[in-house]
């Protein structure tokens, strides 16, 4: 309904404003309540906007200021996404390999990796998403073969004197062994 009365049209240019981060951020909180309502996220697939946000995590930080700036809600608002659960946020969590590009910024600056685990946690509660933490990329064939090192990363942040990091790791472990009961 709203679609149709023109109300979201703004929705996609503001997730996109170079010139005006604090608008762009609001925005990204905006795509996550629209994600979900009903089709919400159909709509913003339509639009290209999620995958828009997974291809921004790519982007060189040290390069881009606004990147940087960004990041921590664009992982957020995915995170939110994935949470939700169901068909759409599987297919996002596949066809964008969002697993996979969270990852690596496990060992990013701290507001960063506290929404890398946020997107973990999010991705954690599908079966294909936890099969994604844990295994990456491995093959059903090799995944019994996969060496435990692939998880030191999360390891590591179980560990960390922050509390807030070690909580925040505690919950994607928790998500995994709620996913796999």
């Amino acid at each position: 309904m709203l679609d149709g009365l023109g109300l979201l049209e703004p929705l996609a240019p503001l997730c996109r404003d170079e010139d005006d981060p604090l608008s762009a951020l609001n925005a990204l909180e905006l795509v996550a309540i629209v994600a979900r309502g009903a089709g919400g996220l159909s709509w913003l697939d339509g639009k290209g906007i999620p995958a828009e946000l997974a291809a921004s995590l790519d982007v060189d930080v040290d390069a881009d200021p606004m990147a940087a700036l960004r990041r921590p809600a664009t992982l957020q608002c995915l995170a939110n996404i994935l949470d939700r659960g169901g068909l759409g946020a599987d297919a996002l969590l596949a066809s964008e390999r969002l697993v996979d590009r969270a990852w690596p910024l496990l060992a990013a600056p701290p507001e960063v990796r506290g929404a890398a685990l946020a997107l973990l946690h999010g991705a954690a509660a599908s079966v294909g998403g936890a099969r994604a933490v844990l295994l990456g990329d491995a093959d059903d064939a090799v995944a019994d073969a996969v060496p435990l090192a692939r998880l030191e990363p999360l390891r590591v942040l179980l560990r960390s004197t922050d509390t807030r990091v070690r909580v925040s790791a505690l919950g994607v472990a928790a998500r995994l062994c709620e996913t796999a009961a």
